[in-house]
């Protein structure tokens, strides 16, 4: 990339070393100047979306998102991070019907059902968080950090559910 500054996989490249260094500001400098050097490349966009979401800039976030979707409309993938980039800036009822859809599209995507299952508890639906987590633990392949995960959230719910004093 030094050699030539006008090499949108290259600055791309810098990009991903920085996030893997987990220096935020840099690889966002750099995402922002591979995509202004390839603004078609919808994997980029989709890169830059997320590098915006981790900054908390939910509308530039958004933004980058939706263009990726516009290069790429039948992306599942886009569509469930458009979910996740609504439900981080709060917009809950924005981001539920974009997840639903996410899984009508792909239903053994499992960011989108973790992310629908997040949004259920948030709103106080625990049965069916619960629904979604039994769902993503019948998907193969499963990681099994995230099926621990996911199991332990369950039995939270579900010891909370069952707490006489509990609120919900």
């Amino acid at each position: 990339y030094e050699l030539d500054p006008t090499w949108a996989i290259g600055a791309y490249s810098v990009a991903a070393a920085f996030d893997g260094l987990r220096m935020p500001d840099s690889a966002l400098l750099y995402y922002v100047r591979a995509v202004s050097l390839n603004p078609t490349n919808d994997a980029m966009r989709h890169d830059l979306a997320m590098s915006f979401l981790r900054a908390g800039r939910f509308l530039d976030a958004e933004k980058q998102i939706r263009q990726a979707m516009i290069l790429q409309p039948d992306s599942a993938a886009y569509l469930g991070a458009l979910g996740w980039i609504l439900y981080r800036a709060g917009d809950l009822e924005g981001a539920e019907p974009v997840l639903k859809e996410t899984l009508q599209r792909d239903p053994q995507n499992v960011p989108a059902h973790v992310n629908l299952s997040l949004l259920y508890r948030q709103t106080g639906r625990e049965s069916a968080a619960l629904r979604e987590i039994e769902l993503i633990l019948r998907i193969p392949g499963i990681d099994p950090e995230l099926q621990n995960n996911l199991l332990e959230t369950a039995r939270e719910i579900r010891a909370g559910s069952a707490s006489p004093d509990s609120s919900r």
